[in-house]
């Protein structure tokens, strides 16, 4: 029972310390440079699979059961149009 509880303590100090290092690691790592901000005015799409917003201009531009869509990433428009693939539509009686 006392190894354990010395193996206890002694992983809690191991696990401070590895805390404390990334702590000062992240702190001395150079800040990255803040994404330049969408200028005012300027049209937001909106990327339906995850739901954020973009330039229409940074936006890929994909047509899903013949409609424009706009897509953040390739993933998420492969994500719409396999989506639509498998979508049965609803027929009327």
């Amino acid at each position: 029972m006392l190894m354990f509880v010395r193996f206890l303590v002694l992983f809690f100090c191991l696990n401070v310390v590895v805390r404390f290092v990334r702590a000062l690691w992240h702190t001395a790592m150079p800040a990255t440079e803040p994404r330049e901000a969408p200028r005012s005015g300027v049209s937001l799409v909106r990327d339906r699979v995850c739901n954020t917003f973009l330039p229409r201009e940074r936006a890929i531009v994909a047509s899903v059961n013949g409609h424009e869509e706009y897509f953040c990433c390739e993933r998420c428009r492969s994500q719409a149009q396999a989506a639509a693939s498998v979508a049965v539509p609803v027929t009327e009686r």
